[in-house]
């Protein structure tokens, strides 16, 4: 049988592979955290911009109200993404239930 020594510990050939497929599927949950977040952001920034906030803005700052309604738009979008992506791992994690 064969040992590799990986981060220091002392490691047999299947409990490499199952880490190295534990460490891929970490990355592909962040690639899909990232997407989802990026993606939700932009479908709520393309939505704040049909609500006219004119009526709301003081003359002299549209500066700072393109800037709120920014960070207005990423706090939306990314609790929405999160709701999504914690839904979609519960829904993964029912199989643990029966």
């Amino acid at each position: 049988m064969t040992f590799y020594i990986m981060n220091g510990i002392v490691m047999g050939r299947k409990a490499i592979r199952d880490k190295v497929v534990f460490m891929f599927s970490i990355g592909q949950l962040a690639m899909m955290g990232i997407i989802s977040h990026i993606v939700f952001i932009y479908i709520t920034w393309r939505l704040v911009q049909v609500i006219n906030f004119d009526p709301l803005i003081r003359k002299g700052r549209g500066k700072e109200a393109k800037i709120l309604l920014l960070l207005i738009t990423i706090v939306i979008g990314s609790g929405v993404s999160r709701f999504f992506l914690e839904f979609l791992q519960w829904s993964q994690d029912l199989i643990y239930l029966f």
